[in-house]
């Protein structure tokens, strides 16, 4: 570390006892700070000019000396330059001199710079008697830098630094200012021109370049940035002043003289040869002494330190780390367009702003939140914006290939230290550490999604570690959004805009440009810049040749494979343009476009690679030549064209080097091969794959051997066109009465949907066990399904009760996935598509957490389970169940965890399970070991989550979330989007409601699409579907009217009404009066509004029209009818009910005993009103008399009660798996009756309740008791003693309508199902 002390305006002859003071006790403070220096600088006024005395004195000389002592420096490294009060301004004609030069009528111009020799001789006479001082100081030498009358200005090189001396005092004058003077910019620049480039350059002058001309500021700034002077040291104004200037560090001293408002202060700066960084200190004078200056930098990390760079420029202008990146990134050069059109560079957004890249970069890095994900489909452009900005910043920006880096096998941030610092990664890491106003170094990682998770996973994990450092900014390029897999807490995610009509209109002829606008799919495409550049292409070409017989153009362009088709026969006909080609080229033109690039890149695409090492390239084409097969017809074509009949011999070399060299359709560097960009591979691969699945023995090893991917199944299907008239058809034939092909079924149902009347989907005669239908048909015609084998996971459904994922716990890269369920730990893997780890485990799990590689399960005793080729169970830490209490902190390192209680550490090795240490020691957990802490494990904190939803448990940040539902659903959010299914669940409702005269039944999803959820109405009667509708995705519950005419939604602050007989929906901005909490009441087609007032009244949904409602509560929480046509109503607290006697019109008050009543309802063949109370209590009164009939107690809570619309029955559940009916039995015996109450539970050997109960209703047709459970059952039990009679289940995975299942293969009870989901199957 280098070190200066920068002292200025020093004023030794003016004094006053607190300036003796602090001069006297400064060489004392650096001596016992210990603050030795390398260098002394001092920046003028060393006397005071208007004090008399003004001499320059020996004792000045005895001061200067006695500093350097004091920071251990020789008067050699003591550097200084003139002040104002150093320089005499009324000598040898020195102010005439400057009046003639002076801008304002004066000669001198700072375009020019130039200061006539007499005049700067007469100027340079005011500062003799400073030169005289400095005898006392310097040499001979040294002092003829001071006495040059042509040059006033002189750099002197040290081993360390260029150290500028500039006079600023030259046009100083009696009547001058301190904002207009000039330093002679003709006679500065000699001097600066010759500095040498290697070193840093430190300029001193007196005044700051504030002070100078506004012209002359301008040449200077503009001559000082080309020639890397970052660092200007200045005084003058008694104050230190600590600032940036753009490009320019501008720190001035303060003064040592005490004065009012002013402090007496010197700079400490130190310089890191090894990292360019500087930090400088400043120490001022308190009435108590000398003392460190706590603020100077408001803008940095610490308050106290000011901290920049001070970069060597080199000998072409730019630093070494600057010409070291560009060489690296000329590696890349290739990949840039010969001639880059400006307006096909599109901008970024972020935060509803547009930017260019430079723009984005300055913007984003002094926040906090400087690094920056940007996203962008295939062909937006991103890789030429990234290298073309590399081209043209002034300060280090490296390209960083991710594909090329995994071919290499090399990270990222050994790849910056072998490009910057020749593989020194400790001193990466030391330049990278701290922040300054430009970047030290700026990475752009690109193409992040051409790699597989598990290189994903590393590099991200470099990028993380990499984010920490202060001096670096990152930017990462991909086309998917990777972050949601990822804790990137410093990246903000910016998207490139599609091209603008604007952008694109010049880029084309008027011919060219009216073709276009009459395309919508051209104007779409276009906004794309490699599509313009491709259809660009194109136009050069095509109406030259385009009659040429064997050039298969494709017109019109329907969409981006017609694009790609055309761009490659355009290269055939920019082949034919040459000069000396004949039919033999053309020929293996063809060729190598039919056969032998698809054969290429299906085996990249395949590999997940878009390079191969030369080597294995050499194999992949090897093996694609033994297996060509020449389309002889268009191989004649060509032959006849050109009258060429000469064979084509495909050598290996010769195919390569036409490849790579001839067509650049492959590319080489490095030792790789690769595709110039991942969407030619995407798109020959798709091709490769359709020509083979004309092979019906390729069929099965190319769509049944993997999952294709998302971009491979767009290109197969834009390319197949009427593909369920071609290849699809091919597909599933070749799997027609084979099993085993789980795989296929699912690619062919995800590649291939129907998209119009002449591309119906054909599922038919196919094995579609385990593959459930898709949920995207909405053609007329629906799909046939004839002779296909199905089952449950085909149609959504599953029996039994959904498996529910509990204890959600991320790894901390996100990598993994821990759950408990079903007495089962299991562990997903987020980032390879693969079956989970599933391991029994039947004790109560009650935390999980990842360390290392290793998964703590506290359960009582801390379980492990480690990961090395896959995971498995390790075994058991602690033999008994309190390893947990009093423990103070858990420490997982080295493959070894520490347990840290009060007094004692326990250490247990990872591999054994065995303790190997007990170290005991006062508060030994204050001094942990260095490791990842898992104490968290022993807190329970449950995660929150939307019960509305459906959800249970969820775990994760603002990037991703999983979510664990109650139908068993395991997923992926981000952004409030499913981006992956971990588990799919069972069938599983939100909500349900019966009507009140049990004839139709709504059933709610908890999927939306679209905003929208669906809602399926039912015909209990008869027990089918009668309509697929849907409410809005914030409907909370479902409601029924009593005849099932109106469907009635709650929200949060509104409710959604839809007539099922108009199929209209409105929207009401209040909630209606409900019987039971969560129900709405309603009689027949009116339901109960209440007022602001508190009254209530009846308002009928049909008409309009409302009715008061004798309320015998105000504003009441519930309400029922009583069968005389009265109301009896619960009090807002809901813990007291009353009525009006139907005997004498008295009020009758009923009340729980402080027990809140859930619900309320009365019957229509007795006397009775029916009270349920939250405890589990049923209370039966009498409405005339007010006596309480019967006490029904339960042994669970009654979450939802219904009467019988006629008969005295009780039907009752706790919403879970308890349902019961109670039955009024009445006789008469000796002239009386007597009644009493007999219970039923439900009775189903043979049909257990696998689901939640969600509504209960009395079927009166079929004298019924109907309950809907939430696995997405509907079960009919006999309403009096509750006997099983049937279920079926209610499928909501797709509308069945889409499916033509009447010859389905399936068990007959399935069948069922089917036709009472509305399906036509035959017997």
């Amino acid at each position: 570390m280098i070190r200066w002390l920068h002292i200025s305006d020093l004023h030794l002859n003016n004094r006053n006892f607190s300036s003796d003071r602090l001069r006297d006790e400064l060489p004392s403070f650096l001596r016992q700070e210990g603050l030795k220096c390398d260098y002394v600088f001092c920046t003028g006024d060393i006397r005071s000019a208007n004090v008399a005395p003004n001499d320059f004195t020996d004792e000045m000389a005895d001061y200067l000396n006695d500093i350097c002592n004091a920071v251990d420096v020789s008067k050699d490294r003591l550097y200084i330059v003139p002040g104002n009060h150093d320089v005499d301004i009324f000598v040898g004609g020195r102010e005439e001199a400057i009046q003639r030069l002076l801008p304002y009528g004066g000669y001198y111009k700072p375009k020019y710079g130039h200061i006539d020799t007499e005049d700067l001789a007469s100027i340079m006479c005011g500062r003799e008697k400073f030169v005289e001082f400095l005898s006392k100081l310097y040499s001979d030498d040294r002092l003829n830098n001071y006495t040059n009358a042509d040059v006033p200005h002189f750099n002197i090189e040290t081993p360390d630094f260029n150290i500028l001396h500039v006079d600023s005092t030259l046009a100083y004058s009696k009547s001058g200012k301190a904002t207009d003077l000039l330093v002679g910019l003709e006679s500065l620049y000699s001097v600066i021109r010759n500095l040498n480039k290697q070193k840093p350059t430190i300029l001193l002058t007196h005044y700051s370049i504030t002070s100078l001309l506004q012209d002359e500021k301008k040449f200077l700034s503009d001559v000082l940035q080309k020639n890397g002077v970052r660092l200007w040291l200045a005084g003058h104004e008694h104050d230190h002043n600590l600032q940036r200037l753009k490009y320019l560090d501008s720190l001035q001293a303060g003064e040592l003289f005490v004065e009012n408002d002013a402090n007496a202060t010197i700079l400490i700066g130190e310089y890191d040869p090894l990292t360019y960084d500087c930090r400088v200190y400043a120490y001022t004078w308190f009435p108590e002494g000398w003392a460190k200056y706590p603020i100077i930098n408001l803008d940095g990390e610490r308050l106290d330190t000011y901290r920049f760079q001070m970069k060597p420029v080199g000998d072409g202008g730019v630093s070494r780390e600057l010409a070291v990146a560009r060489q690296a990134n000329d590696r890349f050069a290739h990949r840039l367009p010969d001639n880059l059109e400006r307006d096909l560079v599109p901008k970024i957004h972020l935060n509803c702003n547009d930017y260019t890249l430079g723009e984005l970069l300055d913007a984003s890095w002094n926040t906090n939140i400087p690094h920056i994900v940007l996203l962008a489909d295939g062909g937006m452009g991103k890789t030429t914006m990234l290298l073309d900005f590399c081209k043209s910043a002034d300060y280090p920006v490296l390209y960083i290939s991710v594909e090329q880096l995994a071919s290499l096998g090399m990270g990222i941030v050994q790849y910056c230290a072998r490009c910057l610092y020749e593989g020194d990664m400790a001193l990466l890491d030391k330049c990278l550490t701290a922040k300054h106003r430009v970047p030290t170094l700026t990475i752009f990682v690109d193409g992040l999604n051409e790699v597989d998770g598990t290189l994903e996973q590393a590099f991200v994990k470099e990028i993380q570690q990499l984010s920490f450092l202060n001096g670096i900014q990152i930017l990462i390029s991909s086309r998917s959004d990777f972050t949601i897999r990822y804790n990137l807490p410093s990246f903000q995610k910016a998207v490139l805009c599609e091209l603008s009509e604007k952008n694109i209109k010049g880029f084309f002829s008027d011919d060219e440009w009216r073709d276009i606008e009459q395309s919508q799919v051209l104007m779409r495409l276009l906004c794309n810049p490699m599509m313009v550049t491709i259809y660009k292409e194109i136009c050069s070409v095509v109406n030259d040749y385009r009659n040429v017989p064997f050039l298969d153009w494709i017109f019109p362009i329907t969409c981006e494979t017609d694009l790609f088709h055309n761009y490659y026969v355009a290269q055939q006909a920019l082949l034919m343009r040459r000069e000396q080609v004949d039919g033999k080229k053309v020929l293996l033109s063809q060729v190598c476009l039919d056969e032998v690039l698809p054969n290429i890149a299906y085996a990249y695409e395949s590999s997940f690679r878009i390079n191969m090492e030369d080597t294995k390239f050499r194999q992949i084409l090897k093996d694609v030549l033994t297996d060509v097969v020449i389309d002889e017809d268009k191989a004649n074509s060509i032959r006849e064209f050109y009258r060429d009949s000469s064979a084509l011999t495909l050598d290996s070399f010769l195919v390569t080097d036409f490849l790579a060299n001839e067509m650049r359709f492959l590319y080489k560097e490095n030792g790789l091969t690769a595709f110039p960009h991942q969407m030619y591979r995407d798109y020959l691969s798709a091709k490769y794959i359709i020509r083979r699945s004309n092979n019906d023995r390729d069929i099965l090893s190319l769509w049944n051997s993997r999952e294709l991917p998302i971009a491979i199944m767009s290109y197969i299907r834009q390319i197949g066109g009427l593909y369920w008239r071609g290849i699809a058809q091919k597909i599933r034939h070749a799997a027609v009465g084979k099993s085993e092909l789980k795989v296929l079924a699912q690619n062919l149902l995800d590649t291939f949907p129907s998209t119009e009347e002449e591309n119906v989907a054909d599922y038919s005669e196919m094995d579609l066990r385990g593959v459930t239908l898709p949920n995207n048909i909405t053609m007329p015609t629906p799909v046939s399904l004839d002779d296909s084998t199905i089952d449950e996971v085909s149609l959504g459904i599953s029996l039994g009760t959904p498996v529910c994922h509990m204890n959600l716990c991320l790894s901390f890269g996100k990598e993994y996935l821990a759950t408990w369920a079903d007495n089962k730990i299991y562990i997903f893997s987020l980032l390879n598509p693969s079956e989970p780890f599933v391991f029994d485990f039947e004790k109560k799990v009650s935390k999980m957490l990842f360390g290392d590689n290793h998964l703590f399960v506290l359960s009582g005793k801390l379980f492990v389970f480690s990961y090395k080729n896959g995971w498995d169970y390790s075994g058991v830490i602690g033999k008994d169940e309190g390893i947990c209490r009093k423990l103070k902190l858990i420490v997982v390192a080295e493959d070894k965890l520490h347990l840290y209680y009060p007094n004692r550490e326990v250490v247990y090795d990872l591999a054994s399970l065995e303790c190997i240490a007990i170290n005991q020691g006062k508060d030994i957990y204050l001094q942990p070991v260095d490791g990842i802490d898992i104490t968290s494990i022993s807190r329970f904190k449950k995660n929150e989550c939307d019960s509305s939803f459906g959800e249970i448990d969820r775990v994760g940040d603002d990037n991703l979330h999983v979510i664990s539902y109650a139908d068993g659903r395991l997923v992926l959010e981000h952004e409030k989007s499913v981006v992956g299914i971990l588990s799919r669940g069972k069938t599983k409702l939100m909500d349900a409601a019966i009507s009140g005269d049990g004839s139709r039944a709504v059933t709610m999803s908890y999927e939306a699409f679209d905003g929208r959820r669906r809602v399926q109405l039912w015909n209990l009667d008869e027990g089918v579907k009668v309509a697929e509708l849907s409410c809005p995705s914030s409907v909370e519950s479902i409601h029924l009217s009593e005849r099932g005419d109106w469907m009635l939604g709650r929200q949060l602050h509104s409710t959604w009404v839809y007539d099922v007989k108009s199929y209209t929906e409105r929207i009401f901005n209040e909630h209606f009066l409900q019987s039971h909490r969560g129900k709405i009441l309603c009689k027949e087609d009116c339901v109960i509004r209440k007022k602001e007032s508190g009254r209530v009244c009846l308002y009928n949904l049909r008409t309009g029209k409302e009715s008061n409602l004798d309320s015998p509560i105000p504003n009441p929480s519930l309400i029922c009818f009583l069968r005389d046509g009265s109301v009896a109503a619960v009090n807002g607290f809901g813990r007291t009910a009353k009525l009006r006697s139907f005997r004498d019109g008295s009020i009758l008050t009923f009340n729980g005993d402080g027990t809140s009543i859930n619900s309320i309802s009365s019957f229509k063949e007795q006397p009775f009103i029916a009270v349920a109370l939250e405890d589990g209590r049923l209370d039966i009164y009498h409405t005339g008399n007010g006596a309480v009939l019967r006490h029904l107690d339960l042994p669970a809570s009654n979450s939802m009660m219904v009467v019988h619309p006629q008969k005295t029955i009780i039907a009752e559940s706790d919403g879970r798996r308890v349902l019961r009916t109670h039955y009024f039995f009445e006789i008469e015996q000796n002239g009386q009756k007597r009644g009493w109450w007999k219970k039923h539970p439900y009775n189903g050997s043979h049909r257990v309740i696998d689901g939640d109960i969600l509504d209960i209703g009395f079927n009166i047709q079929n004298d019924q008791l109907v309950a809907v459970l939430s696995n997405g059952r509907l079960l009919f039990c006999s309403d009096d003693w509750t006997d099983f009679c049937y279920s079926f289940n209610i499928i909501t995975a797709f509308d069945v309508s889409a499916y033509n299942f009447s010859y389905v293969k399936c068990s007959e009870e399935l069948k069922d199902t089917l036709r009472r989901n509305g399906a036509v199957v035959s017997h």
